[in-house]
Parts: structure tokens; sequence; C-alpha cells
């Protein structure tokens, strides 16, 4: 014994050192040490233990049930049909499991315990085999019926179910799955915005005829049940019991919240064969929008910059009339000299008018209008200087029409019309107490030649985004800063409103006391320089601001708005202009809001005029 433990140890050392020529031999040798021959073999590790039906389990997670032969199933009244499924992990079939099964119906309640017209399953539950396969036996009745059938494990966290829809239609007829699909990423709706698809099937039809009748499609031979909810996974429905040889033009509409359809897609010329399911996609495109006809549109701008540090001439000496305006009903001592510097430096229009004011000299002005001029007057100079400021916010009014029904081939609308009718102001600095610091103007108010204000511009529509392509519009917005200021700003306060337009002219001459003024300057100044010529610049200058298309340019986006499903562009919102100023090389950036609505007029745009 004490040799042969002897031997076995020596064995181990020469079984390690042989390793490196142990591919070179076939077969094993026998080794005599003595005691008698010993296999090698024999002194191996032992094999391991044959497979008893143990494994090891894997998480509920790792597990799988998936559907043997098609998930489309035809099947014929009074029969029977075998469904099967296999259920594995990541080591193969599961053997022995126990797998539920359940029928359900269009709307997904469990007719398990029922049947659905004549038709229902042989057992709740099959075992499966030792491959992990296990059979479900539908009996079938005598009436058509479509059905789901779901299989699970019924373990929390298990393999996700599957599911069959079965069709039980005649013998020899066939059967339909229309897939009705929709892609939001280049469309007009998300599938938010659905409630159902309805398929239709037309006989002797075809789909550029169905297309034109869309939102209203009569005469189908065929419509399946409704698909609801609608979406990427919800989006299938099956017929069966269809004549062999039948051929259809298979039409799709989606339909929105309010059961109204606003997408469309048709295949023409998908054949029925007996005993067959015959599957088809259908590919849903949004309806076109009617676009043709009027929007009352209220505009926002912002053209504080436009009044500031343009480099525009004429823009400048209006400033600086209206500052000599704002010096006259001031103290500051520097009333004359702005006078003077105005006619003959800033204006020199008339030289006559500059001879007065030289010769008369600052000083005299200055002690001239301290010692005569009403207070009253001096408050009526300093809020007329702050016209500017009510004009640099300016709200319009008007309609935007569109000449076309739909969308070009290009996806535009040509020739479309922007006019501005009406101009509301906002007096926030000086309006009198009582009085109405909101008016609102048209352009006959404002304009005796009433000139219409209009451009014509081209848009591009992106889904709901509608693109103004840049347009000109002809705006005389120094005819305006007059209007308001002749019309509204100088009857409020002078204290009578409705006294009608009261122009600079017939304000100074009424105010100034020009007879006391004239004994300290000289004879004539106060009406030749104070009301004429001071009226007249201040008229002339402010007259000539006007805008031709080329120099006043805007474009624009808005949202387009189907309120009512009509498939009808009822309203234009979240309105955004970007407009420019062109005075010979210098170009001024100012921007506004919009929105519109159709035949009616919207509230005020809610919106933050764009900064950047």
């Amino acid at each position: 014994m004490f040799r042969r433990r002897i031997a076995l140890s020596l064995l181990a050392v020469f079984t390690l050192a042989a390793c490196a020529d142990s591919a070179k031999r076939s077969e094993p040798e026998e080794v005599d040490l003595g005691g008698g021959v010993i296999d090698p073999a024999d002194m191996m590790p032992p094999a391991p233990m044959p497979d008893m039906g143990m494994r090891e389990i894997d998480p509920p997670s790792a597990r799988e049930l998936s559907i043997i032969g098609s998930d489309e199933v035809l099947t014929n009244y009074g029969g029977t049909v075998d469904l099967q499924v296999r259920y594995s992990d990541r080591q193969g079939g599961i053997p022995n499991a126990r797998l539920q099964v359940r029928m359900l119906d269009e709307t997904g309640n469990d007719r398990t315990a029922t049947g659905i017209e004549g038709t229902g399953l042989r057992s709740s539950n099959a075992q499966t085999n030792a491959n992990g396969q296990a059979t479900f036996t539908v009996v079938t009745g005598n009436r058509n019926v479509t059905f789901r059938v779901e299989a699970s494990d019924g373990i929390a966290d298990g393999a996700p179910p599957v599911y069959w829809t079965v069709t039980v239609a005649r013998e020899g007829s066939g059967g339909l799955t229309v897939r009705v699909t929709y892609d939001p990423t280049d469309k007009r709706y998300e599938f938010r915005d659905f409630s159902a698809a309805q398929v239709s099937l037309f006989d002797r039809e075809n789909c550029d005829l169905l297309r034109q009748s869309a939102t209203n499609l009569q005469g189908a031979y065929f419509d399946l049940a409704p698909i609801a909810p609608f979406n990427e996974v919800d989006n299938g429905v099956t017929q069966g019991d269809l004549d062999d040889g039948a051929t259809f033009s298979v039409a799709a509409v989606g339909k929105n919240r309010d059961g109204m359809p606003i997408t469309f897609g048709c295949v023409d010329g998908v054949r029925i064969t007996g005993g067959e399911i015959t599957n088809v996609d259908v590919e849903l495109d949004d309806l076109p929008l009617e676009w043709k006809g009027r929007f009352t549109v209220v505009h926002h701008f912002d053209l504080t910059d436009l009044l500031r540090n343009t480099g525009n001439e004429t823009l400048d000496r209006v400033a600086d009339v209206l500052e000599v305006l704002r010096l006259i009903g001031d103290d500051s001592g520097d009333r004359g000299e702005a006078i003077i510097e105005l006619f003959c430096d800033l204006v020199n229009l008339d030289d006559s008018i500059c001879r007065i004011v030289e010769t008369v000299g600052g000083a005299f002005i200055d002690r001239a209008l301290d010692a005569f001029l009403p207070e009253q007057v001096q408050d009526v100079f300093t809020v007329i200087t702050d016209v500017l400021n009510i004009v640099s916010e300016l709200t319009v009014v008007g309609e935007i029409e569109f000449v076309q029904t739909q969308l070009d081939e290009n996806n535009m609308l040509i020739g479309n019309d922007n006019r501005w009718q009406k101009f509301r102001f906002v007096w926030r600095n000086g309006c009198p107490m009582g009085m109405d610091c909101r008016r609102e103007f048209t352009i006959g108010n404002l304009d005796t030649e009433r000139r219409p204000i209009f451009g014509v511009f081209d848009a591009t529509v992106d889904r709901t985004t509608v693109n103004i392509a840049p347009h000109g519009l002809n705006f005389r917005y120094g005819v305006i800063i007059l209007g308001i200021a002749e019309e509204w700003i100088i009857p409020a306060i002078l204290g009578n409103a409705n006294m009608g337009r009261v122009t600079f002219a017939e304000l100074f001459e009424s105010l100034l006391p020009c007879e006391d003024i004239n004994g300290i300057t000289t004879d004539g100044f106060c009406e030749e320089v104070l009301v004429l010529a001071l009226s007249d610049i201040l008229f002339d200058l402010t007259a000539r601001l006007e805008f031709s298309p080329d120099q006043f340019r805007i474009e624009g986006t808005a949202t387009a708005v189907d309120e009512d499903g009509d498939l009808v562009v009822d309203k234009l919102d979240e309105g955004v202009w970007r407009g420019t100023l062109t005075f010979g090389e210098t170009v001024i950036d100012f921007n506004g809001c919009f929105t519109g609505c159709r035949d009616e007029e919207c509230p005020p745009p809610e919106c933050m005029v764009p900064m950047e």
C-alpha cells in the first residue's frame, strides 16, 4: 500500500511534466509501478454529474416569449386552430413551465370566460414541453369575429406578453390587416392630436378621387372597426370574411379630438386571397389647410431706435425742433440761443428769419419769454415734445389677405396683401387727468390724402409655421406724428378734447402774448418767428418724414391655428416681425409682433417685442 502511494505521487509529477508533449500521443500510456497496471484515466478528476433536470435559474427579466409562426391567424367556422409559443431564457427553452392565455375583444376586454360570438379558448393555460414550447387551442364558432389572444408567464417583471390577432371567417374567404402609419417628425400634428383612425374599403374607386373628398368619404364597400386610440403602437385593424379575388382601394383618415378628418392615406389595388391574411400599410399625410380669406391683424412695433440716433437728417431736425419747443417751455435761460441756432444753423430755410432772431439776440428773447410766457403755455410746449415717446410704440390694426385657397406645389402662398388701416397709441406721461389716454385713429383721421399703407408678400408654410417674405410699405410716419399731435395731444392739453384739429400755428397764435413779447424784442418778432416760422418748420420737416417701400421693410413668422378642426386656418398666432429702415448706407433694425383672426379682430397681441 505504501509503495502504491509513492507511485501515485510520482505519477502526478510525471503527468505535469508531460503536458508539453501530450498532443503527440493519441492513446494514454499504461504505467507499471510494480503493483499492477494503472490506467492514467483512472487518476483524472471525476467527470461532472449528468443533467438530472436541475438548471441554474435566470432572473425573470431574462425570460422571453416568442410566437412560433405568424401572429396574424385566419381560420374558418366550426373548427380549431392551434397557437404555439416558445418560452426561453439565456440557456434555451424552459421546460415544464405553466403559461397563461387570455382572449381579448377589439376594445381590450377580457373575454376568456365567455368567448366571443361562439368562439373561445379550450383552456386558459398550458405547460411547456422539454423544448419550452406550449400550444393553445382556439375553438371557432359560426360567426365572423376578430379578436386578440394574449400569452404570458404570469410572473411579475417576467417575459413581456405576446399577442396573436385571430380572424374567424367562412371557408374560402380571406382577411385583410391594415396598419396605419403617421410620422409626426415632418408633419403638422402629434399623436396626442388624434382620437382615432378609420379605415374604409372602396370597390371600383381610386385613391386620386377619394383624396378629393377625404374630409367626407362616402360610398365605402366596408368600414373597418375604428383604431382607437391611434398611436405608434395601436395602429392596426383586421377584417375577415372578404371574398377571394376582391380588389379594393384601402383608404384611411386620422381624426382629431373633435372627430374631424385631418389626415388621409390610400393604397390602390389591394387584392384578397382566400384562406390568407393580406397585409397592407397605409401612410397618412396631412390634409391641406384652407388659407384664402381676410384676417384682422393687430401689430405692435417698437420704433424707439428709429427716432433716436439714426443719423437721418430729417429725423434729427424734427428732434431738434421739438427740443426747441421743450426749451421754450423751460426756464433754463438757453431758449433764445436755441431759437437762434434752430433758424440760423440747423434749418436756415429763410435768411430773413435768421436775420430777425440774430438782430433781437438770445438775451432779449430769453427776457421776453421769461416776462410774458404764461405758465400754461410752458406746460403745453413741454407736453408736445412727448409726442416722439408716444409714437415710439406703435400699434397698428389692419388686414392680411391670402388670395390662394391652398399651398402650391412648393408649399407657397403667392401675392398676398398686408394692409394697415388704424393706429392705436398710448399716452403714458403727461396725459391730463380724466382724459382717455388710449386713442385709435384711422388713416383718414391722420392723413388727409388718405394714402393706403399696404405691401404685397409671398409666404411659405412649413407644418404650422407660415414664413412671410420681406416686403415694403409706404409709411408716412411724419403725418402720423403731426396727426396725433393736432388731433389729440394739443386739444387735450388745452382742456377741450372735442374741439377738433388744432394746428401748431393756431396753438402758438392763441397762446403767445405777441404784443408783450414784441415790446421787448422787435415788432413782428412773435408773429413771424414764434408763431409762423416755428410752426411751419415743425410742420414741413415732420410731414417730410415719409418712408418708401424700399426703405421700410418687414418680414415675419407666425403659427397657423385651425381652432375647430375644419381644416380652415382660423388664426395667426405668436407672430413676430423683423423690420429694417434704410437711410442711404445706414440700416436700422426694429422689431414687432402680431396676431390675426379670420373675419374678426383679435385681442391685442400678448407679446413682448423681441429685442435682439
